[in-house]
């Protein structure tokens, strides 16, 4: 059985001569989960079962020649995991498998969406200490803020924290996205 995206405009509450409309954005033939949008309902992202991940416009209150064409922008391990996304659809934070760590990592997609100049869309780990080496234990993407400035995630790892109180065993994370 196959789970799709599709975009539905009811017309409610929308503008007169609004017309109810349809479009399904995802491949058919996969099945589609995981689906997230921006506070703003500009932007949806979601996991299909080939394991990759995708950003789309919803087209909603834009202007015409809107596209509603999704954007791969990175892999998964699993089409049941959380993934975030900022107001403007600039970011999206999801998890990623890291094939020779054997681990999911948390990465942060840039759209570089509402940025004039001097931007470069690029996915890059966000589960990584000071020296950029990446978590040495599982990480778990629990949420990020409307603005995409703060990403929240937990791990058990223990290169993440230099001062990890005696007994515990997993540490929620705030980072700040670094590419801000």
């Amino acid at each position: 059985m196959n789970s799709q995206i599709v975009l539905h405009d009811s017309c409610l509450g929308g503008p007169p001569g609004c017309v109810v409309s349809e479009s399904a954005v995802s491949n058919n033939g996969m099945t589609c989960v995981s689906s997230t949008i921006s506070g703003d309902a500009a932007y949806i992202g979601w996991m299909c079962t080939n394991n990759q991940v995708y950003l789309a416009s919803t087209c909603l209150n834009s202007s015409s020649g809107c596209s509603t064409t999704p954007v791969q922008v990175g892999s998964s391990s699993q089409v049941d995991q959380s993934m975030f996304l900022s107001d403007g659809g600039r970011f999206l934070a999801f998890q990623q498998f890291n094939d020779p760590k054997g681990q999911d990592e948390v990465y942060l997609y840039d759209s570089c969406k509402g940025v004039l100049a001097g931007c470069t869309q690029q996915t890059i780990p966000i589960s990584a200490n000071s020296t950029g080496a990446l978590a040495n234990s599982q990480c778990t993407l629990q949420g990020m803020s409307k603005d995409g400035k703060y990403i929240l995630f937990s791990s058990q790892a223990t290169n993440l924290v230099t001062n990890l109180p005696p007994g515990t065993s997993t540490v929620s994370y705030i980072a700040l996205n670094p590419l801000l």
